[in-house]
């Protein structure tokens, strides 16, 4: 990660590199918590036509110490209540958060992508057109 921000492309499944865009959105997040990074530059079955191989998405299964495990109303529960209001107000025009059925209400929306996932984890991307 330390190339990426240096700006020393990392190859990411035939794409130029890690997004700058993902990686200041997560340093962002790094300040207030501590989360356990899932995928990265894979998508859940190898390099997908999602935007996680093409270095655009992230996807986390722990916050501050809490797994996410899939069970009902986890997401809904602190610590990933706040922390999935926090990744919706600093998304990037164009950018989704997952697990709608999951977190329930996130804040304001317009914008931004916020679609069904499997609650196992938190889907964060930046879209197709964030530099």
């Amino acid at each position: 990660l330390k190339s990426a921000v240096a700006g020393t492309p990392i190859p990411a499944c035939s794409q130029p590199q890690l997004n700058l865009t993902l990686l200041q959105l997560m340093n962002q997040l790094a300040a207030k918590y501590k989360y356990r990074i899932n995928n990265f530059l894979t998508g859940r079955n190898g390099c997908d036509t999602g935007f996680n191989p093409k270095g655009r998405a992230v996807d986390v299964d722990g916050v501050n110490g809490v797994e996410a495990t899939g069970a009902p109303g986890i997401l809904a529960a602190e610590p990933f209540k706040t922390f999935g209001r926090d990744v919706m107000a600093a998304l990037p025009a164009g950018g989704g958060l997952g697990q709608k059925q999951c977190f329930g209400d996130v804040g304001p929306t317009t914008g931004k992508r916020y679609f069904d996932d499997d609650c196992d984890h938190v889907h964060i991307d930046v879209g197709a057109s964030a530099p």
